[in-house]
């Protein structure tokens, strides 16, 4: 038999006789009965196929099924709870607002008169007008240096305004014949506690100091701080004097804390405090909280034989410089101490006399003649 033509199903293949049974027994066919039909390029299958085949896939993944099922009801339950919960929240908002009478628009004027309020409320879909007075003043509140800006409110005369009523946590309104009560804004009054309250055992009630005793506090890297020793000398400069005021190390205190930086980068520091140790005379305009900037001498010399930092280099594993011999560039090594921004000390290879070139070139090598510029 030749092979299916055309894209037609395969018949199912008949077992084939044993070899040695007789090859004169019939073959075993199917036959189909030829008809006039509708022919369908399209596949087509039983479904009741592929639904058993789905149940049994089903049956087979049966854990992630219900998995995945338990994950999708999760979120619709947590969809419908958000939403539910929105709701609720816009639903006591408008209850709040209505139960307050909040106001729907507010307008500032400057120097209004009040015969503008006829006019406002004839205008369409007003039902309320109510005017109030706003000023900003300078507050005087303890513990504040400075003046605080404060925001005033006028209010009706012993009643509650029309729009925008008040809810009273604690207290009274102001009483008309009293021109010294206000009402306070409740965070406003819980951060600065202006009345009267009960104080704790151990709670400070105010700092006492003497102005001509000040000590400066500067705070270092934790990495700079284990340098510092005290009775180091100390040069406090930018404090707003003409001259640089002295002092000296008193502590380095025990612990430090985290400081963010400039550019957000977490820093470890530690306080030193230092004593002024220059005359009253010259340091008096200082006081409390002032800002200054404070150096600490690690280590001082008055006999160092230095070098500018820009005529050091390094050859091979050694510190050297050029030195000016018979008006050529000669090699020389040179072994340093202590060092700040500007100088090195040199230990040893050079003497008192020598010259050295500063900001040696790669034109500058050794016997290269050189000529000093004026």
């Amino acid at each position: 038999m030749n092979p299916p033509q055309g894209g037609l199903p395969t018949l199912p293949r008949c077992p084939r006789p044993p070899a040695q049974l007789s090859p004169a027994r019939p073959n075993c066919v199917t036959l189909v009965e030829v008809d006039f039909a509708a022919l369908d390029p399209r596949l087509s299958c039983d479904m009741r196929v592929l639904d058993r085949k789905l149940v049994r896939d089903l049956w087979r993944l049966r854990g992630q099924v219900v998995a995945i099922a338990t994950i999708v009801a999760a979120g619709v339950a947590v969809l419908v709870m958000s939403l539910s919960t929105l709701e609720a929240l816009y639903e006591s908002a408008n209850a709040y607002y209505e139960r307050f009478r909040m106001a729907d628009v507010f307008a500032h004027l400057e120097r209004a008169p009040l015969h503008l309020i006829e006019r406002i409320e004839t205008l369409p879909g007003v039902q309320v007008v109510e005017p109030r007075i706003v000023r900003f003043a300078p507050l005087d509140i303890a513990r504040f240096d400075e003046p605080v800006i404060g925001q005033l409110v006028s209010l009706p005369s012993g009643t509650q305004p029309m729009l925008n009523r008040l809810v009273l946590r604690s207290g009274r309104l102001p009483d008309p014949d009293r021109y010294h009560e206000v009402i306070l804004n409740e965070p406003f009054a819980e951060a600065h506690d202006p009345g009267e309250r009960v104080v704790t055992a151990g709670e400070p009630l105010l700092q006492i100091g003497d102005p001509t005793q000040l000590e400066i506090v500067v705070d270092l890297l934790s990495i700079d701080a284990v340098r510092v020793e005290p009775g180091q000398r100390v040069l406090i400069e930018r404090w707003g004097g003409s001259e640089s005021i002295e002092g000296r190390v008193q502590r380095i205190e025990p612990f430090g804390y985290t400081k963010i930086s400039a550019l957000g980068i977490e820093e470890q520091r530690v306080n030193v405090i230092i004593d002024i140790t220059s005359r009253r005379e010259l340091w008096q305009r200082l006081g409390h909280g002032y800002q200054v900037e404070a150096r600490i001498v690690m280590w001082e010399s008055d006999y160092a034989l230095t070098v500018p930092l820009t005529a050091l280099f390094r050859d091979g594993r050694d510190w050297a410089v050029f030195v000016e011999q018979r008006r050529r560039a000669e090699l020389r090594h040179v072994r340093i101490g202590r060092r700040n921004r500007l100088v090195g000390e040199i230990v040893d290879g050079l003497h008192v006399g020598d010259r050295v070139i500063s900001h040696p070139s790669d034109r500058i090598h050794i016997g290269a003649r050189i000529v000093a510029r004026d």
